[in-house]
């Protein structure tokens, strides 16, 4: 991967503010043309810097009153055959179990 340069972290920034401003805005502001910021732009998306955008919803404006996390932790339960006895073994993130 290329060294990333001062002009690279300012166009970061500035996109990660708003990832839907358009190339010739963050041109404007970094003081190139909107090729330059094309180039650069693409050059951190092939190079993995730039991995994606995403849009963040307001749960409100759906008329929703309350957000939840939840986290869970998914075993799964395989079955083996093992000679002419069934066997399961239990998958976690510590390891196999057998049961």
């Amino acid at each position: 991967m290329d060294k990333i340069d001062k002009l690279d972290k300012k166009i970061l920034g500035i996109l990660s503010a708003n990832a839907r401003l358009p190339f010739k805005d963050v041109a404007a502001e970094c003081g190139v043309s909107r090729a330059a910021i094309h180039q650069r732009v693409q050059h951190l998306i092939e190079n993995g810097v730039i991995t994606g955008s995403s849009f963040e919803i307001n749960p409100k404006a759906l008329g929703y009153s309350t957000c939840t996390y939840v986290g869970s932790i998914c075993l799964v339960a395989v079955f083996m055959l093992i000679t002419d006895k069934p066997k399961f073994l239990l998958y976690t993130k510590k390891g196999v179990i057998g049961l």
